[in-house]
């Protein structure tokens, strides 16, 4: 089991020597890439950190360490504040200390859970991998958790202790774990996103200037550890600032990456004409079909669950081309859910519009809305009257990102509780802070579900590159202006992010600012046709439909263009079954060889 659970370890840094580490209560193998990655131990600690401690030299100043490792700074500050002490580590990390002379050991994560950490609890005591995939020989029979796999079909993310596996926990983001030698492991939060928007005049001007000086500000912590920086331009106003940022903060060298799907690349006019404003060299980088095709396997071996991102390829190929050329790259993760998403304006208007229908008693309301559900095709304004009439603002805020199935596509899942799945309970008691208004809870909700599944893909895509993904609308600095911003400051109208279009129109036209932006769009539909082809197969009488979890004449009759996300989802379940669960030598071979 620990041979095989090393090599699946080379997923994630195929590149990297490992570092061995032992004492005599906890063995341990590191292999991780990027330079902040470190072990450190003495007669008291042993430290292991995966990812990158963005404040160690003030840290390690603060606490009289003389070394330059992060996991030496972070031993120093363990000893002076406790578990208390990661609340001031700034960057994207996952951990574990072992305490010598209290025989324990503790796992983290960083704030937002960017860097991935499971355990799992053995005869022998307790497994700790960054891959779910390295716990699984520890497994005498590994199986798949309902729950978990329930949620994850219904959004293709998992939050809080889930994993698909059973008997596998996960490392809350913002959190650590106590692991005693006997008993169960104990989780508690070690800090806390907290939204305070201000009340009174909203001054927009003056939270302008406020975005503008804390990216300033953050920006030049960049520049004094890193000389040349990239930027993943999606033709997007977010990663257009960025790109700007990085150029007047007067890196050695700034390179921009945007994708170019075969046949299709509506945003690629948009990223060249930002990379021409800014006089930075823009690499366009080809995402073949035949790529998409045969790396999907490989995909669903680095996420550890099932991906929910259809651009997922367009990263991996981007991470690769950056790798040799910068240091590290910016992405614009996270600015829509701090400064006024799409989710947030239809929370407001669902709020505003069942208001109208207050004088209507809630249990006459849910009733005709349920009858309205039952219409055959229900759409447009009456499928969102059902919606006003029969749900809570909470349910249609758990329901705002959860995947949308056809009527067809739905009736392929049969125990998966497709429509009733919604994030687990702890979690939820966790991360929900209900005295907020709806929108700021929203808000949270969003940062440490959809935000998150984009930190996880953009990990699982970049580190087996040994390159660093740093994402500016999560630092300090950002932070400090965001969770104060007025909510009459998050919408404009129908418009969203009306600050972050205010500060971009200070560096480019209003034309490109106000206009329609698709991110890093793919041909999604043309995609899940080709792999239903190369990898449909895999269903028919497969894992799915053999543990009862997808009727697989059904998926047969799936239409790529109607059904793209309920055969999208099957293929992965599949996948991730027989990798995860069977451990198909042969899908393991291709998935595992890069």
């Amino acid at each position: 089991a620990w041979d095989r659970a090393r090599g699946a370890l080379k997923s994630r840094a195929p590149q990297q020597q490992e570092t061995v580490v032992e004492c005599e209560f906890f063995s341990g193998v590191s292999r991780a890439a990027g330079e902040g990655s470190s072990s450190f131990q003495d007669n008291d600690l042993l430290v292991l950190i995966d990812g990158d401690l963005d404040n160690a030299a003030e840290l390690g100043a603060a606490h009289g360490c003389q070394h330059d490792s992060p996991a030496a700074v972070l031993a120093a500050l363990y000893r002076d504040r406790g578990a208390e002490g990661f609340a001031d580590m700034e960057g994207s990390f996952a951990g574990v200390i072992v305490n010598r002379s209290e025989r324990q050991v503790l796992l983290f994560r960083d704030k937002f859970g960017s860097r991935p950490l499971y355990y799992t609890q053995v005869e022998s005591g307790w497994a700790v991998s960054s891959e779910l995939k390295a716990l699984t020989p520890f497994r005498s029979s590994p199986s798949i958790d309902p729950t978990a796999c329930s949620e994850s079909v219904s959004y293709r993310w998992l939050v809080g202790q889930h994993s698909l596996m059973r008997d596998v926990s996960a490392v809350t983001p913002s959190c650590f774990v106590r692991l005693p030698e006997d008993g169960r492991a104990q989780e508690k939060p070690y800090w806390r996103l907290r939204f305070q928007p201000q009340s009174g005049p909203s001054d927009i001007k003056l939270w302008t200037d406020r975005l503008d000086a804390a990216l300033t500000e953050h920006f030049k912590g960049l520049r004094s550890r890193h000389r040349e920086m990239g930027v993943f331009l999606s033709g997007g106003l977010d990663s257009a600032l960025l790109a700007h940022y990085a150029v007047r903060s007067d890196f050695e060298k700034v390179t921009a990456f945007t994708a170019r799907c075969e046949g299709h690349h509506p945003e690629l006019e948009a990223a060249r004409f930002v990379a021409d404003k800014l006089a930075i060299p823009l690499e366009e980088v080809e995402v073949q079909d035949n790529f998409v095709t045969e790396f999907l396997p490989k995909l669903v071996w680095r996420m550890d669950e099932l991906p929910r991102h259809f651009n997922s390829f367009a990263v991996h190929k981007l991470c690769q081309a950056a790798q040799p050329k910068v240091d590290v790259v910016l992405h614009g993760q996270a600015a829509d859910a701090l400064f006024g998403s799409n989710g947030y304006l239809l929370l407001t208007r669902f709020s505003e519009k069942q208001g109208r229908l207050s004088s209507i008693p809630p249990a006459i309301r849910r009733l005709l809305g349920r009858g309205l559900q039952q219409v055959p095709n229900l759409r447009g304004k009456l499928e969102r009257l059902s919606e006003y009439l029969r749900l809570t603002p909470e349910e249609f805020m758990l329901g705002i990102n959860r995947i949308t199935f056809s009527p067809q596509g739905a009736r392929t899942f049969l125990r998966s509780g497709v429509e009733q799945a919604r994030p687990n309970t702890g979690f939820l008691q966790l991360f929900q802070d209900t005295d907020l208004p709806l929108g700021e809870q929203f808000q949270k909700l969003n940062l440490y579900t959809f935000c998150q599944s984009h930190l996880t893909y953009l990990d699982r895509l970049s580190a087996p590159q040994g390159l660093r993904i740093a994402m500016p609308f999560l630092s300090r600095e950002v932070l400090e202006v965001s969770t104060r911003v007025p909510a009459a400051l998050k919408l404009d109208g129908g418009q969203t992010k009306p600050i972050i279009k205010r500060l971009g129109c200070r560096f480019f036209p209003e034309s490109y600012v106000y206009g329609k932006k698709m991110g890093f769009p793919t041909p999604a539909q043309r995609w899940v046709r080709l792999l239903k082809d190369r990898w449909g197969g895999l269903v028919a009488g497969g894992l799915a439909a053999e543990a009862g979890l997808v009727d697989d004449h059904a998926f047969a009759e799936l239409d790529s263009d109607r059904d793209t996300e309920a055969i999208w989802t099957v293929l992965c379940l599949e996948i991730f079954l027989r990798l995860f669960v069977q451990g198909d030598p042969e899908l393991i071979k291709i998935a595992a060889n890069d």
